[in-house]
């Protein structure tokens, strides 16, 4: 929702195979206070519909930004995937496509319908419109399109944030790791 102030209110929900939420809110947490813009307003489980109709738990964050939420859909791209060649053999053994997707993060924007009866309507709700990523998309491959936001992401941080960011990403992994020598075992 483009508010009176120009600041957009959006949600971010971040679904995670792994169970390493936690993890993915403060890499959520860290790009959205890089951006100097972004105000957290809320944290929350929610459950939304997958992708094939099945339903999944999510932690929904809050924010009101003056940051284009296009802009912001790029850089929660740049989080959701890595560079599989940055990843210990046993996780690069695993994937195969060309990155690992680290969680499915969502950017939705709280709008305003304008006109007709929908008027009147959202004056008592609004209305949340998904940022696609295939809206972002130019003619290039998806795996292309992923690692170029990873690589635009890590390239716009300060080297104190992208340290932090590497940190709390290396602790994923070597969870990822432990995790499927566990299955194996």
């Amino acid at each position: 929702m483009n508010t009176s102030d120009g600041k957009f209110k959006l949600y971010i929900d971040c679904y995670d195979a792994y169970g390493l939420y936690e993890e993915n809110y403060k890499r959520i947490l860290l790009i959205m206070e890089h951006l100097d813009s972004a105000t957290l307003i809320d944290r929350k489980w929610v459950s939304s519909q997958a992708v094939g109709g099945s339903w999944a738990r999510s932690i929904r964050c809050t924010f009101e930004t003056n940051v284009d939420p296009r802009t912001i859909k790029e850089h929660m791209i740049g989080l959701e995937y890595c560079d599989p060649e940055t990843l210990p053999k046993e996780l690069q053994k695993k994937i195969e496509t060309d990155a690992l997707r680290f969680a499915d993060i969502d950017v939705i924007e709280l709008s305003w319908a304008s006109g007709g009866i929908t008027k009147f309507i959202t004056k008592i709700k609004p209305i949340e419109r998904k940022v696609e990523s295939a809206a972002l998309m130019e003619s290039t491959t998806k795996s292309s399109f992923v690692l170029e936001c990873r690589r635009k992401l890590l390239d716009s941080l300060e080297p104190s944030v992208k340290e932090k960011l590497m940190a709390i990403e290396a602790e994923m992994v070597s969870k990822l790791v432990s995790q499927d020598l566990h299955h194996h075992a």
